[in-house]
């Protein structure tokens, strides 16, 4: 779908949209007094931005078709044309070079934006109580 789009004219308004609402949600979230509460409400906020980005990456991928059923040379007569065989090297080619891309994008999104909120959340839920105040 967003094929001959370059991924950080896709991605980067929506990155920039997430980083506005989640400013917007922490400050509403300094409200809130319990600290596993708050992180809760973070990690849903961050599940639902990477989870947008997964299925804006997920457009971005290319659909490579099986190569045994299509574009796969069956002999020497179909790669003997130079013109044919540098096409079908140049699809092939920009289809690993966006895979890649996609990829890259996906393990940079995972390990920043939802692996710090699950970081965050477990660090939270972990944390022993604090100690009481009351004086006996």
């Amino acid at each position: 779908m967003f094929i001959d789009i370059q991924l950080a004219y896709i991605l980067l308004p929506v990155v920039l949209f997430w980083l506005a609402v989640s400013v917007v949600m922490r400050l509403r979230q300094t409200k809130e007094p319990d600290t596993a509460r708050r992180a809760w409400m973070n990690f849903k906020l961050n599940a639902i931005a990477s989870a947008t980005l997964l299925v804006i990456l997920w457009f971005a991928l290319p659909s490579t078709p099986v190569l045994s059923t299509f574009g796969y040379p069956k002999g020497l007569d179909d790669v003997s044309d130079p013109r044919r065989l540098l096409k079908y090297l140049q699809d092939y080619n920009r289809a690993v070079v966006r895979t890649t891309e996609v990829v890259q994008w996906l393990l940079f999104l995972f390990v920043w934006g939802f692996g710090s909120a699950l970081y965050d959340l477990l660090r939270t839920l972990t944390k022993p109580p604090a100690a009481s105040t009351a004086t006996a």
